[in-house]
């Protein structure tokens, strides 16, 4: 099984946030022993279930990666008592001041809960919100008391505060570790390549993707030789809350296998983020189910298949979104860097208009080119010239093995 690939592969968005200094580990269920579950719509391997708030239901964004958030419109229809005024950072690590308000009741698939802290976003941050045509964030500082069990083949998340009802028993796990002010969840896994590291990551499933390398763990991995290709070039990677993240130098990497709990991820590539740590994103629940018991810290993932090969081929630069409109994000290769510049414009992509799409539709709709090896694109630069450029599909470490 594999995860619908994203918009040419390489253009995403992610929602992960984190506040600043605030603690967001407030508020509970109203009743224990509680046992719910709730039926989710996937939108581009991300979980959207409905909340019920004053007797109205909202389309509500599952994200271990953040705290709960609310659209400034939800704010402006429901009950909330104002908190205080917080710094608020994306995944970009763009950072914004926001309100955090308390709401004092929701309901998740009549379990209710009372008393949730929440940011409030503003309307100058809503581009995602209406792409994914979401109210809001549940975060991983609701569950934190709870355990979650996420089911792709079902579609289903069961939440619940009585852990024998999942049978998990005879199951290994890993320990996982809570961050302080919201609760978000860590885990450690290993990188096999030439040489062999463990890296703590966050479990994050806002985050576009399987595997997010952070900057910092990028310096410490290269030098324990666990890469079987590094890239580097200048440029604009991703989406997240706040926009598309400032030109810096990015490594898009190759590791020949990643592991935890007796599944093997091999030839997985990934593109360097500013992150402080890096993260497993939502493509992680396309391959098993996974369970995050925040109740007693430890973390369950029932694997379809046990060795799973993600390697595939790429294309020489990664585009993004700026400004309402497709550009390049980052040129990989030296020669076409001569050509392509990061921050064109691309206004067409074989016989695809994308200078007249709906930019939502490049975010949140899987790509009719997916399946394409060649692509003719014309991009304009700074002086609106048009030129048509030629590209091609290739492997990143074309000597690593498939997998079995």
């Amino acid at each position: 099984m594999r995860a619908t690939p994203v918009w040419l592969l390489i253009l995403f968005f992610s929602l992960p946030i984190f506040a600043q200094n605030v603690n967001f580990n407030k508020g509970k269920a109203a009743k224990k022993n509680y046992y719910t579950e709730v039926a989710y719509t996937e939108l581009k391997n991300k979980i959207i279930i409905p909340v019920k708030i004053q007797g109205q239901t909202y389309r509500f964004l599952f994200d271990t990666g953040a705290p709960n958030l609310i659209s400034h419109s939800l704010k402006d229809l429901i009950q909330t008592k104002a908190l205080q005024t917080i710094q608020v950072k994306d995944a970009n690590d763009k950072r914004r001041p926001l309100n955090v308000v308390m709401i004092p009741l929701l309901d998740i698939g009549g379990v209710s809960f009372k008393n949730s802290p929440a940011i409030v976003n503003d309307t100058m941050s809503n581009f995602l919100f209406d792409c994914l045509k979401i109210d809001g964030i549940i975060g991983s500082n609701l569950v934190r008391n709870a355990i979650v069990q996420i089911d792709a083949k079902k579609k289903q998340i069961i939440l619940t505060d009585q852990v024998k009802k999942l049978g998990l028993e005879d199951l290994d796990y890993l320990n996982m570790a809570l961050n302080s002010n919201q609760s978000s969840p860590y885990i450690w896994i290993r990188l096999n390549g030439e040489g062999r590291a463990g890296e703590q990551v966050l479990l994050d499933t806002g985050a576009e993707g399987f595997y997010d390398l952070s900057f910092n763990s990028f310096k410490k991995l290269k030098q324990l030789q666990v890469f079987s290709h590094i890239d580097s070039a200048q440029g604009y990677k991703g989406v997240g809350l706040f926009g598309v993240s400032e030109p810096t130098t990015h490594y898009r990497v190759q590791l020949p296998s990643i592991d935890f709990l007796g599944t093997e991820f091999a030839n997985v590539i990934s593109i360097s983020t500013t992150a402080v740590k890096s993260r497993i994103g939502a493509d992680l629940l396309s391959y098993g189910k996974a369970t995050l018991n925040f109740k007693q810290k430890r973390f369950y993932f029932e694997a379809f298949d046990h060795k799973v090969d993600l390697q595939e081929e790429v294309w020489s630069f990664s585009p993004t979104v700026k400004n309402g409109q497709v550009v390049v994000g980052i040129v990989w290769d030296e020669d076409l860097s001569t050509r392509l510049k990061s921050g064109d414009s691309i206004i067409k992509i074989n016989e695809l208009d994308t200078a007249s799409m709906d930019i939502c539709d490049l975010l949140v709709k899987a790509s009719p080119l997916q399946d394409d090896h060649e692509l003719n694109i014309i991009v304009k630069d700074d002086s609106s010239k048009a030129k048509q450029i030629k590209l091609e599909k290739y492997y990143l470490a074309p000597n690593v093995q498939k997998a079995d």
